[in-house]
């Protein structure tokens, strides 16, 4: 009551009153969704140089190394002749937990389209063709069959131990570019029974300089 006293006591004498202005509502600002990386410009960011982050990369839960010994038909029954067939079955194993449980401390890759080289920091080399082929991967004390290919920006390396273990491996980049998220995937094993292994592991590496 006492505002329009007072402005009808100015429109009496002549006084100019000021007129606030219409404000309108602002726009709502519509944020554009992230382009995917394509194949070529992942694996131009992928090449570098990258160190393990130890603190966002817990180390896996480890366990007794799988191993045939004691299954239906493995050593001590079964027939003689498969024992050879079950100890290489176990040493494809043993190497497929082996990638699980070692964590390289700092890796450079140099990564195309078609292909990609892996070296560690003791400069064990290993190259990938990333075509979906079957192919041969040497991962340190055997071969063992292997794919490489590109799932949208994800390089991803699939190793095939036999029926037992299958282990899917993945490099990604984060949003920044500066880190590298490692995810290994196990398939086909029981890893999560206890003593074992778990079946995913992660681990994240940063862009050195």
């Amino acid at each position: 009551m006492v505002r329009i006293r007072v402005m009808a006591a100015l429109l009496a004498a002549g006084a100019a009153v000021p007129v606030l202005a219409h404000q309108e509502r602002p726009a709502p600002v519509v944020l554009g969704t992230v382009r995917p990386l394509t194949s070529a410009e992942a694996a131009s960011r992928l090449t570098g140089s990258w160190k393990l982050n130890e603190d966002v990369s817990p180390a896996p839960v480890s366990g007794a190394p799988p191993s045939t010994v004691g299954r239906p038909g493995g050593r001590g029954g079964g027939v003689p002749g498969r024992a050879t067939q079950l100890e290489q079955d176990g040493l494809r194993l043993r190497a497929i937990y082996r990638e699980l449980t070692a964590r390289p401390q700092a890796l450079t890759l140099t990564v195309s389209v078609a292909s990609a080289l892996f070296v560690d920091e003791d400069g064990l080399e290993r190259r990938v063709t990333l075509n979906s082929k079957k192919d041969k991967l040497d991962i340190g004390t055997l071969l063992v069959d292997s794919r490489a290919y590109w799932n949208g920006s994800a390089l991803t390396i699939e190793l095939d131990a036999g029926p037992q273990l299958k282990l899917t491996e993945t490099f990604e980049l984060s949003p920044t570019g500066r880190q590298m998220l490692v995810t290994l995937k196990t398939d086909g094993f029981e890893n999560e029974t206890p003593g074992r292994l778990r079946g995913r592991v992660q681990r994240v590496y940063d862009r050195v300089g």
